[in-house]
């Protein structure tokens, strides 16, 4: 993953696309491995299977909310509307977590 990170950063996306394209099978077992794939399709332009991985991210746990909305790598897709139909739920979800546990405490 550190490689396709790489490579995306020096602009050197046709190597990278690949590499991420033969990620996407092993992406989905992991809530952590699917929202960091959602970044790189997303970083790719392609929204659709970037919401594919961030629903299964969801889908296996991963309601961390500020990774979410400050991943660079997801900005792209904050426009869209699939994504307000996403992260409304978690706010909600996160703001029931903050209840039941007095987060941040007093």
């Amino acid at each position: 993953m550190e490689r396709i990170a790489s490579l995306l950063a020096l602009g050197r996306v046709e190597e990278a696309r690949p590499l991420i394209d033969a990620m996407d099978a092993e992406a989905g077992e992991d809530m952590d491995f699917s929202l960091r794939q959602a970044g790189f399709h997303a970083r790719l332009g392609q929204k659709e299977r970037a919401f594919r991985f961030l629903d299964r991210a969801i889908e296996l746990g991963n309601d961390s909310l500020d990774l979410y909305e400050s991943d660079p790598a997801l900005a792209s897709l904050h426009g869209d509307p699939q994504w307000a139909a996403l992260i409304q739920p978690m706010r909600r979800r996160v703001g029931e977590y903050r209840d039941e546990f007095k987060w941040p405490p007093a």
